[in-house]
């Protein structure tokens, strides 16, 4: 993929979220909520408008597969209450490849 905005790792990271558990059956019909550093990603998720013409597609895809996760938010949180995921981001924009292991209950 090579080296990107932070507002389109964002982005990405949010769509390929929302895929993830939509392969997953036993997490469909729970309550999940994403959570994203970025004010504007969550915004344009949202409603607040569709973004970028290059985000265009992508916040369309992401509305789209929300509905097939019924019960599904996407929510703004700080970068201080999302430590975890701004260190990946960090790694990730470094071009370090790391292994992320999802595991459901």
């Amino acid at each position: 993929m090579g080296v990107q905005s932070p507002i389109t790792a964002e982005v990405l990271a949010i769509a390929k979220a929302i895929e993830l558990c939509i392969t997953k059956q036993e997490v469909r019909d729970k309550e999940i909520i994403f959570e994203s550093d970025s004010k504007t990603s969550v915004s344009w998720i949202n409603g607040g408008g569709l973004g970028s013409i290059d985000h265009l597609q992508s916040v369309f895809n992401i509305r789209n597969n929300l509905n097939i996760l019924s019960r599904a938010y996407v929510v703004f949180k700080s970068r201080v209450f999302n430590s975890v995921a701004d260190s990946l981001a960090k790694k990730g924009a470094e071009g370090r490849q790391e292994v992320l292991s999802w595991s459901f209950p």
